[in-house]
């Protein structure tokens, strides 16, 4: 069910309501309850009481119960497979009503008499003691009360109850019990099964450390993961209810017992994985790097050998290099080499752990990339970056050759906080994606004219870094953003905060899948040219229609269009709009020339002659032909033989120290000032009281005040007479608390010369200063409800 999203509706009697849309990889059961009483009563609060679900169905007329997440699941797997998208749910309220034994309570042949008893005997399989008494702490009853978590025995006066009856005239259900002589067997002695107590959800027996026990493999798969999530999850399950600060605490225990797991578990087996991916996989380069002389880790770098390969044969030579921040307990930075393969697929090619991102880390990074590429300085090659100072200067120190690409989103974001308006964004842009000088100077010319400090602001900056125009045509790339880097940082999810290991071991199932689904995809395929290559053929062609041609001969022809006219050159590959020189793909106005030469029969057959090598299907298979081979589970590992250390080391690194910054973690990443903030799944919140969005009822300046709220105050007795008289004559209260509506025709005439006595007064107890014979309709508001609630005016 890939992207596929469902609009939720709730039937309330006769009417049914909108909640909203959803998907199913953001949706659980407790989600869906929470959203549908959030809609139907206004209350954004975890709801508390427990409901029957239903969803009705249109194909049958029936109703489908849902008790828990994977029914929900497979409704949704049904609603899929029959094309609706629209679910209509049903919610009922579930009461608990304790169901008496169906079996008369059976007798047992006890020593001293006859005992009835309203529950089986329990059999354990273990225990130990004689014939005292047991109240739920021996360790004999663990194994029984495994059902009933953070249960612990009390005396009769800690429980709580309804019933208007006398302490002592109160049922509460109790079960004692002991061991018999056998030492296995466990035998109930007194029970009362009926009670006048309700469930309990705020249980004080649920500590910290069972909390943490039953959640900690959630916080350690979501370390992000909000505690409020924690505690529905717990009520659900659980039936239990703690106080927020319960929760933090019991987070941050799963936390402090992850940040264990990453030490043992990568940092102790870091050399024995360098070592299984050398054996498994030839050419795979796992470098470390650790910090003397206590062997402590501070950084590591992995390719493999087709990865290598498939570079060097199949992609193009261009690179994009990025860093993005881990969210584990020992964070560091993950910096990562990425390529474009001949679809403009994305194409990993080496990944780096690292303290920080600095300079030096850079520089490491660079040199095992060449060293590992063994990239000949004869050939071209484009790196394309973030115009990070770091990285400007490590690529000068080791690809002095190497031609380097700004990434052009990056630039405007500092260009905008100068220079902000629409009019530069479009010419910025226009500039920017401008194949040929000609079209890039009279963008910059009319930024020049709205602001000469903007076009020398951008001047600054040379065009070959940031303009397609200026691009090594040898490339044949015009990507102008790093967007391809922040994608493959976004396919990591949740591994950002796992440990090293799991980050590492991900990646390198996630190239080996990919090696193999890409290899078994082109093979499928019917065109000489790679998909998205052949999609804007086709809308190159669609574009040429428009054209007007005049054919000058020898393969050389003019074309006419609204832009202008332009001239194409099918032997040398060339259109003067400069296009097909940065892209290798045809443009429109190169499309039209093709077609008229090769003639619309053969132009399909054809036209990948005058597509670049790079972009063809044969290019596509020589960077997939190899493949990554599997690793055995990490208990299977062989430890490092000692001849392939160096003298003094030992197969384990120490973790490096943990970094903690002050104040209390962000959970967001900092946004753009003109980038919207992000909105719920269910879409912007709209205020109830002021049906306004961006904000909640709480924080909503304009309040809306009930009747008590509305005569507390109190004001000497005349005031309060006068001002009580006029309310109920002429209903003000309605009037003043919706003030939307409020003009002259709506205010009696009554009320202002009521204001004559009662703004002097006001102006005393206030210190404010209002003019009585210049009062308008929004004083007469303010002084209104100034009245109500005794607020100063501003």
């Amino acid at each position: 069910m890939d992207n596929f999203t469902f609009k939720i509706y709730v039937q309330t009697g006769v009417n049914v309501v909108d909640v909203g849309e959803c998907d199913v990889d953001h949706i659980s059961l407790i989600t869906l309850v929470h959203a549908i009483c959030e809609k139907l009563t206004g209350n954004s609060d975890v709801p508390t009481r427990d409901y029957h679900v239903w969803a009705q169905i249109p194909w049958s007329g029936d109703k489908y119960g849902v008790a828990n997440d994977s029914q929900l699941l497979e409704l949704f797997n049904m609603f899929e497979d029959r094309g609706l998208d629209k679910v209509v749910f049903e919610l009922e309220d579930y009461c608990y009503i304790p169901t008496p034994p169906p079996e008369e309570p059976q007798v047992l042949d006890v020593e001293g008499g006859y005992e009835p008893l309203g529950w089986e005997v329990l059999i354990v399989e273990e225990g130990t003691g004689g014939e005292e008494s047991i109240d739920g702490d021996d360790g004999i009853t663990q194994d029984c009360l495994d059902g009933f978590e953070g249960y612990q025995s009390k005396s009769d006066d800690q429980y709580f109850t309804d019933s208007e009856l006398e302490p002592d005239q109160v049922r509460i259900a109790r079960a004692h019990g002991s061991v018999m002589i056998d030492g296995v067997t466990f035998m109930i002695k007194t029970l009362v099964d009926q009670h006048d107590c309700h469930r309990i959800y705020n249980n004080k027996e649920a500590k910290v450390k069972w909390i943490s026990s039953k959640f900690e493999k959630l916080v350690k798969c979501n370390p992000s993961i909000d505690v409020k999530v924690i505690g529905d999850l717990l009520r659900e399950n659980y039936k239990v209810s703690v106080d927020i600060h319960k929760l933090y605490r019991a987070k941050h225990r799963a936390l402090k017992e992850l940040a264990k797991e990453h030490a043992n578990c990568f940092f102790g087996y870091l050399r024995r994985y360098a070592y299984v991916l050398n054996q498994t996989n030839p050419g795979a380069v796992v470098h470390i790097c650790t910090q003397e002389p206590q062997q402590t880790f501070q950084r590591i770098f992995l390719s493999f050998e087709p990865q290598k390969v498939g570079f060097l044969e199949g992609c193009k030579p261009f690179i994009r290099v990025d860093g993005c921040h881990l969210k584990g307990p020992f964070g560091g930075v993950l910096l990562s080499a990425v390529s474009l393969d001949a679809n403009s697929g994305l194409f990993p090619l080496a990944v780096c752990i690292r303290e920080k991102e600095t300079q030096d880390s850079w520089e490491w990074f660079f040199n095992n990339l060449k060293i590992f590429l063994n990239y000949p300085t004869n050939r071209n090659l484009t790196f394309m970056f973030d115009r990070q100072k770091g990285v400007i200067a490590a690529l000068q120190i080791q690809f002095p050759f190497a031609h380097r690409r700004y990434c052009a989103r990056h630039i405007y974001t500092n260009f905008k906080l100068i220079y902000k308006g629409d009019h530069y964004k479009k010419l910025f842009w226009r500039a920017t994606k401008s194949s040929n000088i000609y079209d890039f100077n009279s963008s910059m010319e009319e930024i020049g004219i709205i602001n000469p400090a903007a076009k020398k602001w951008l001047e600054e900056i040379d065009p070959q870094h940031w303009s397609r125009f200026a691009y090594d045509h040898v490339i044949r790339c015009d990507h102008v953003t790093n967007n391809m880097t922040e994608a493959f940082n976004s396919m990591l999810g949740t591994h950002k905060a796992a440990s090293y290991l799991d980050l590492l071991e991900f990646i390198r199932r996630m190239v080996m899948r990919k090696f193999n689904e890409r290899n078994e995809e082109c093979l499928g395929w019917s065109s000489v040219l790679p998909p998205r290559v052949h999609a804007k053929i086709l809308k190159h062609g669609r574009e040429s229609r428009s054209l007007k041609m005049i054919v000058a001969g020898n393969m050389e022809y003019e074309l006419l269009g609204e832009s202008g006219g332009y001239a194409v050159k099918l032997k040398e590959y060339n259109c003067q709009c400069g296009s097909w020189q940065v892209s290798g793909i045809p443009c429109c106005h190169a499309m039209a020339a093709i077609s008229h030469y090769c003639g619309r029969a053969a132009v399909k057959d054809k036209v990948a002659e005058f597509v670049h090598n790079s972009l063809t299907k044969s290019a596509y298979m020589q960077t997939y032909v190899g493949m990554i081979h599997p690793v055995p589970d990490q208990k299977r590992w062989p430890e490092v033989p000692a001849c392939i250390l160096i003298p003094g080391h030992t197969d384990h690194i120490k973790p490096p120290p943990r970094t903690v910054q002050p104040g209390r973690p962000k959970k967001q990443r900092k946004r753009e000032p003109d980038k919207a903030p992000k909105v719920g799944r269910f879409g912007i919140v709209i205020c109830k009281v002021c049906n306004k969005a961006g904000h909640n009822k709480r924080s909503c300046q304009r309040k809306t005040y009930n009747q008590a709220e509305f005569f507390s105050i109190r004001f000497p007795k005349p005031i309060e007479i006068a001002f009580s008289f006029l309310t109920k004559k002429y209903n003000l209260f309605e009037l003043f608390t919706n003030s939307d509506i409020l003009t002259p025709a709506f205010i009696p005439h009554e009320y202002f010369r009521f204001l004559n006595f009662i703004i002097p007064p006001l102006m005393l107890r206030f210190d404010v200063e209002l003019d009585v014979a210049s009062i308008n309709v929004v004083d007469v508001a303010c002084v209104s409800k100034m009245l109500v609630l005794g607020i100063k005016l501003a």
